[in-house]
């Protein structure tokens, strides 16, 4: 059995996100789960490699950086944008056309970190926890 070394609980999410490099290109992502630290998604091959060489991070040895914007419910009903700035920490390649990469989140605001945290907490026990967010 895996050793779960995270401090904060993720949970699945599988929802849209647009991913920015640093050179403003966008594309679409999906988010396969969540943490109030973090986001694994799913891209394409042509969108890892567009992400890796943008950023020249392995060949340099710097860190991969992008924008990741995503919308989660939020109060009442409303969808909240949240915006953050994240960090890549961890490439596994699923198949041919597949990779997983994992996001740490570097800068996020309030109001995001709370409707991040409400949308887990709705995802851990959805009928203690209604899915509304303090703005």
């Amino acid at each position: 059995m895996p050793n779960e070394s995270r401090l904060d609980p993720r949970v699945k999410a599988q929802f849209p996100a647009q991913l920015k490099i640093s050179d403003g290109t966008q594309m679409e992502i999906w988010i396969e789960n969540i943490s109030i630290t973090g986001v694994m998604v799913e891209a394409t091959r042509d969108n890892f490699q567009l992400i890796l060489a943008n950023n020249k991070g392995l060949q340099q040895h710097e860190p991969v950086e992008v924008t990741l914007t995503f919308k989660l419910p939020g109060k009442n009903t409303t969808e909240v944008t949240v915006n953050v700035h994240c960090r890549a920490v961890y490439v596994r390649r699923q198949s041919q056309n597949k990779y997983y990469m994992g996001f740490k989140f570097l800068k996020l605001s309030q109001r995001s970190k709370l409707t991040v945290q409400h949308f887990i907490n709705y995802k851990l026990a959805p009928s203690i926890n209604p899915i509304t967010c303090s703005e």
